[in-house]
């Protein structure tokens, strides 16, 4: 298909690369692939382990962390029964030597499902330790289990609109035309990832017809799996049986050690009890129907084995589904109390609660599950608002606009709802004399995604306020839909020069390569601004055809042209650009001497760090501070010796860029004076401490990082809010929640981002309900009726080790 990630690395935007392409230039500094599910992460690595053994340079390792189980004591022990299961006897002492010596290639797939906070403390360890050895990680997302503080880190693209319509071509050469003049302009909804666009054509394929949403996608999936994958040999009493027994396991998959967690591999031997369990009273030998219903289920159904003693479900996606069937059943059941506490709050709730609602047919009680989510987190309750069937919207989005918030939230939470209903209702607000208010419309239309917003979003291209323009570059990237791109190629010739930007910058977001020569050409353009914008978009869409013209842009008499190019072979990030760059340094220009430091520290490597090293001696300080940058971001360790001895240096504005750079490689010595920085009259030298505390700083950075929420810099704010993310803690959601609801506060956006991110990394949405005591109400629990022996409050965990059953009650939040 042609998949694209994008690379996120430090203050400047990014460039967009094939996946493979891109895991493969930054394994050997460590690199985090993060995607939606099913979008092709775990693909990725797979053809890279079949590459790579083909190549024969390196051994590569594919490492599940999914198998990491409760008597795994190290990722070194985790290897060893990887090479154990291909018939490869080492020892611990030999995989280390193998380490040390660079000779693994390790793809660690699925960081966010490790099952502990243990098991991620022993595999960032094992990181530091075997800094030589090339690592890819890959991960759901970047709040479950963290990014082990990798600095590259590529963010899978979704599937264009062309791909997408390719991929059904060629998958149904017969049907494809009616699939897609059935799917309308559904498309995008529906198979933005590969995973979901496969299930979709052979779903499709058998039944002539579209679901309704991505839930009804998976109920069709399940209900015609045997006609799909051809007539499966089991018995019809097991056809009958085979989704309540995948949703009950799938449900109790779900509880995991702690109320946060899930468990996405199950010991065998617990499976089977599970069953039997569940199939008392209901048939004949429960215990040995369950024993071999299991084994059919494993042979023929979506699930799997992991090894002789674990299985788990061939996708968690899966998983997901089937547990979201289980709780649709017990749904009406449950009281507030009880939904709000062990779901709503619990993040690994919300995705099987997006496909519940809409496969719910109760309109109150689809409606009160979005009451409820309100209650529990604002953001929350917009999503599920958005995905109750579509003949219910008008309700749920009508919460939101009950809730009387202040306008620039209120749009927010709509277009949180990537609801189509509120397309007109924001359209209103692109004319708002508040222009905060008409920025948030922008933003929101962006965020639903839709193709309708294209033409105000245009509108908006020119409207007078270049901080409005500015946001709907961005909402275009958020729509990625080629219908935009020749429209604002037009729109590159508009006689305003900021529209002229923003149209560069939008073709950027876009991503499209039919961009790249108008955007060669808008590199000649008279205006600064166009000329950035025009290199910042060639680098994001990243086509090494645009390398050696950008080489040759070099040598243009015209300073701001050779900018550009600067600025454009950073973000491709193409080797052959490593020697040009270097002689920039010395450029007679200062922006260029710039622009080549930012440059470097994204592609140089070690051949980079004498040149910067020597350019924090440059005469102008914006220069350094860039040099500065760039050690940090290349992160050699020959860069911290020079670095600590500049920390002595009489010279303040020596002392303060080394503590920033020993900072970005990680070095702790630099935290004091990093928060003294932080009072720094420069206002340049504040946000670059501010972003580097984010990487090291800790507990004792989070307040002076609060206050700095509220400096008059808006660019030192957003630094301090990138930083929060990282390192606030989940005791800071009420005060940060308290600041979001201010109607006066300026800076709503940031402080959303940061709750987002921690409520991610703690698994949770709302500190209070989540420390309250938990909600078990013994009167509800009927094992037969509701077609469980493990309830959603009260559950058995198998310890295998201990061939017993030991049944507790979650009592503890921790």
């Amino acid at each position: 298909m042609g998949l694209m990630a994008e690379l996120q690395s430090g203050k400047e935007s990014s460039e967009r690369l094939p996946v493979l392409e891109g895991i493969c230039k930054y394994a050997r500094e460590h690199v985090l692939l993060v995607g939606k599910p099913g979008s092709g992460k775990s693909t990725a690595l797979q053809h890279l382990l079949w590459e790579e053994a083909r190549n024969a340079s390196v051994i590569p390792v594919l490492v599940e962390l999914r198998s990491w189980l409760l008597e795994t004591a190290s990722v070194i022990q985790l290897i060893q029964k990887i090479f154990q299961r291909n018939r490869l006897r080492l020892n611990e002492d030999k995989i280390e030597d193998l380490l040390f010596d660079g000779k693994l290639l390790l793809l660690f797939d699925g960081l966010n499902e490790l099952p502990s906070d243990e098991s991620r403390r022993l595999v960032a360890e094992f990181r530091s330790d075997f800094p030589q050895t090339p690592m890819i990680f890959t991960t759901r997302d970047l709040g479950v289990g963290g990014d082990l503080g990798i600095k590259k880190q590529l963010s899978m693209q979704p599937l264009t609109s062309e791909q997408m319509r390719a991929f059904i071509r060629a998958y149904l050469p017969k049907q494809g035309e009616e699939m897609l003049r059935q799917l309308g302009d559904r498309l995008q909804e529906l198979g933005e990832t590969p995973l979901i666009l496969k299930m979709l054509c052979d779903v499709f394929n058998r039944v002539k017809q579209i679901p309704n949403s991505r839930g009804g996608l998976f109920r069709y999936f399940d209900r015609e799996f045997d006609q799909l994958k051809g007539q499966v040999a089991v018995t019809e009493k097991l056809r009958q049986w085979k989704p309540e027994l995948l949703q009950h396991l799938a449900f109790t998959m779900m509880q995991g050690e702690k109320p946060r967690d899930l468990r996405l591999i199950i010991s065998r031997t617990e499976a089977e009890y599970v069953l039997e369990e569940f199939l008392k009273d209901r048939v004949d030998s429960p215990g040995e129907k369950a024993k071999y219903w299991l084994q059919d289920l494993l042979k023929h159904y979506l699930i799997q084995t992991v090894d002789e003693k674990h299985i788990q479900f061939h996708h968690q996606l899966f998983q997901e589904y089937y547990a979201a069937e289980y709780l649709l059943r017990l749904l009406p059941s449950l009281s507030d109390d009880e939904l709000k506490h062990n779901y709503l709050n619990l993040l690994k709730w919300t995705e099987p609660l997006a496909l519940i609602l809409a496969l719910l047919d109760n309109e109150a009680l689809a409606v009160k599950v979005v009451q409820l989510a309100l209650d529990v987190d604002l953001m929350l309750g917009a999503r599920l608002a958005g995905e109750v069937k579509r003949e219910f919207q008008k309700k749920t989005v009508d919460l939101i606009l009950e809730k009387k918030l202040h306008k620039e939230l209120e749009i927010e939470l709509l277009g949180s709802t990537r609801s189509k209903l509120t397309i007109a209702y924001l359209n209103i607000f692109l004319k708002h004399e508040d222009l905060d208010v008409c920025k948030s419309a922008v933003i929101a239309l962006g965020n639903i995604g839709d193709k309708s917003a294209v033409n105000p979003l245009i509108n908006a291209l020119k409207h007078e306020d270049l901080s409005v323009r500015m946001c709907a570059a961005d909402a275009f990237g958020q729509i990625r839909d080629e219908a935009a791109v020749n429209p604002l190629i037009d729109v590159l010739k508009h006689e305003d020069s900021d529209v002229r930007s923003f149209a560069a910058d939008a073709l950027g977001q876009i991503g499209d390569e039919a961009a790249v020569n108008s955007l060669i050409d808008a590199l000649k353009d008279k205006d600064l601004s166009v000329r950035m914008c025009a290199a910042d978009a060639l680098g994001k869409i990243g086509d090494k055809a645009a390398v050696n013209p950008l080489i040759d842009a070099l040598k243009h008499e015209d300073l701001y042209v050779c900018s550009s190019a600067v600025i454009a072979l950073g973000k491709i990030g193409d080797k052959a650009a490593v020697n040009p760059l270097i002689d920039a340094l010395e450029h007679k220009d200062l922006s260029v001497r710039i622009f080549a430091a930012i440059a470097l520290g994204k592609i140089g490597g070690e051949a980079a760090v004498n040149p910067l090293i020597n350019a924090l001696k440059d005469k102008d300080l914006s220069v350094c501070k860039d040099a500065v940058y760039a050690l940090g971001e290349i992160g050699e360790e020959s860069a911290v010796n020079p670095l600590v001895d500049a920390l002595k240096d009489e010279n303040s504005w020596d002392c303060i860029f080394a503590a920033i750079a020993l900072g970005k490689i990680g070095k702790e010595a630099a935290v004091n004076l990093l928060i003294n920085a932080l009072k720094d009259e420069d206002l340049d030298v504040r946000m670059y401490a501010v972003e580097t505390l984010g990487e090291i700083g800790g507990e004792a950075a989070v307040n002076p990082l609060i206050d700095a929420l509220k400096n008059e810099d808006s660019n030192v704010r957003s630094s301090a809010a990138i930083s929060l993310g990282k390192i606030a803690t989940d005791s800071n959601l009420s005060q940060l929640w308290n600041m979001l609801l201010n109607k006066n506060y300026r800076e709503y956006g940031f402080v959303q981002d940061i709750i987002s991110q921690i409520q991610e990394r703690y698994k949770f949405y709302n500190y209070e309900i989540f420390r309250s005591p938990l909600v078990f109400d013994s009167n509800k629990i009927d094992l037969v009726n509701s077609q469980s022996s493990i309830t959603h409050n009260y559950y058995p965990i198998f310890r295998t080790s201990e061939c017993r059953i030991k049944y507790y009650i979650n009592t503890y939040w921790h």
